[in-house]
């Protein structure tokens, strides 16, 4: 009503995440905004930072959010994503949001694949349906040679429903 036809409309999106927390493997960790360039994600700054990619989907959106975070660092054998391997479904994450929401995420799978070959596109696909979220580190042995990781490690969330979501704890 009063818009005038062709007049642009503005698009809501989602929420941009801000912190990152998996109390399952006693991850709490800031999150930073890198992008996808020529197909190739930008690594985290740091052996503590997670990285969103603004390619991806935002919270509260439907779509694929990737966030990424190192398994090891020069010098720091334990990264932020250490243990993500160890995530089994039904743990439950939690990103905030700049929205100053809480949005919590159920997992579904955790899987490697090798890191010579490209990620199923089920992980890093954007559906249109539903809210998930894919998580990404490195995995498997170190290949000197390389100089990189042999595997990639993913772990698939979707959103919880609002309500009645059990909170995962250790051991569960």
């Amino acid at each position: 009503a009063g818009v005038l036809p062709g007049t642009p409309v503005a698009c809501p999106r989602g929420a941009v995440p801000v912190r990152l927390r998996i109390p399952v493997i006693d991850v709490d960790a800031q999150v930073e905004i890198l992008e996808i360039i020529e197909g190739e994600m930008e690594q985290p700054t740091g052996a503590e930072d997670v990285a969103w990619y603004k390619e991806s989907a935002r919270l509260g959106e439907r779509g694929n959010i990737l966030i990424a975070g190192h398994l090891n660092f020069w010098g720091v054998p334990e990264g932020v994503f250490f243990r993500l391997e160890q995530l089994r479904e039904g743990d439950v994450v939690e990103i905030e949001g700049d929205d100053g929401e809480t949005y919590r995420y159920v997992v579904q799978w955790t899987e490697d694949f090798p890191s010579d070959e490209e990620p199923p596109e089920e992980a890093l696909g954007q559906p249109e349906d539903e809210e998930i979220l894919t998580m990404i580190t490195c995995g498997g042995e170190w290949n000197a040679g390389r100089a990189e990781y042999d595997h990639r490690t993913l772990v698939r969330a979707v959103r919880a429903e609002e309500e009645g979501t059990p909170a995962a704890t250790p051991g569960d």
